[in-house]
């Protein structure tokens, strides 16, 4: 287990890589987690060539939503056009807002749902038919504080939907390190199909994002032209960055864009 796991002895940028391809992997983590559950990915992104960096998203603020998410994820790129942006979970609802405020390369939704609240035209015409998008067994994990609208995840139960194919050294220390998170909402009039080329990984045994719910999405014709055929699925749980760290650097690899990026809106 990497120390760091401690938040005192994070690293937020870590360019190891021996060999540089030029590009650079914007990790956005998502509820309840912090830039610390990427430290098994990272060093495998480097490994291929990859300049990393995360950060931690102010999830307890009572006034950050998903705007102010964006914002900061848009601050930290350094390099725009040679940065993939990659949302895990809940996050993917920051990508378009990124990308409506960075040109950036490319963005990867990782074990994460399409957010339709702001686009007509899906709400009425396909979301009414899709597949619930949330397993129970994580909804029943989520310990809500009414009064304050701040929530928790159990640890308990984090092990058998969050990490149940993780190492179990590792399901521990992530379960350890879970943060309270205030549920935000989408901003309004936002931009949800900018112009950025798109990709989609998503697990097999996901407990949180259903799988019948993303193989759905994956295939609708309005979602699988924004992906541009740049879907993958692995075997395994929602949290592929703990378990699987390598395999799927090179799912991100596969579909990451090296050469001319297309600029594509549905």
């Amino acid at each position: 287990m990497p120390t760091a796991f401690c938040p005192e002895n994070q690293k937020q940028n870590n360019t190891m890589a021996a060999e540089k391809n030029g590009l650079s992997m914007c990790l956005v983590h998502g509820s309840f987690h912090g830039a610390w559950c990427w430290e098994l990915l990272r060093p495998e992104l480097e490994k291929l060539g990859y300049d990393t960096e995360a950060m931690d998203l102010p999830i307890d603020d009572p006034s950050a939503d998903y705007g102010m998410y964006a914002d900061i994820v848009a601050e930290y790129i350094s390099d725009a056009p040679n940065t993939v942006v990659i949302g895990h979970s809940r996050m993917g609802n920051v990508l378009p807002m990124v990308a409506s405020r960075k040109a950036v390369r490319q963005i990867i939704y990782f074990c994460a749902g399409f957010d339709q609240s702001n686009d007509v035209t899906l709400r009425h015409h396909f979301w009414e038919t899709v597949p619930p998008k949330y397993d129970i067994r994580f909804l029943n994990g989520i310990i809500a504080d009414d009064e304050s609208q701040m929530s928790k995840y159990d640890p308990d139960i984090a092990l058998e939907v969050l990490y149940h194919d993780c190492p179990p050294e590792i399901a521990l220390a992530a379960a350890a390190h879970l943060r309270p998170m205030f549920r935000p909402t989408v901003q309004p009039k936002v931009n949800y199909w900018p112009e950025v080329a798109a990709g989609f990984i998503r697990a097999g045994d996901d407990r949180v994002i259903r799988p019948e719910y993303s193989e759905y999405i994956s295939r609708s014709e309005k979602i699988a032209r924004h992906l541009g055929g740049r879907a993958i699925m692995l075997d395994g749980g929602h949290s592929l960055h703990l378990s699987k760290p390598a395999e799927l650097a090179k799912a991100i690899d596969s579909i990451t864009i090296k050469g001319a990026v297309p600029r594509t809106s549905p």
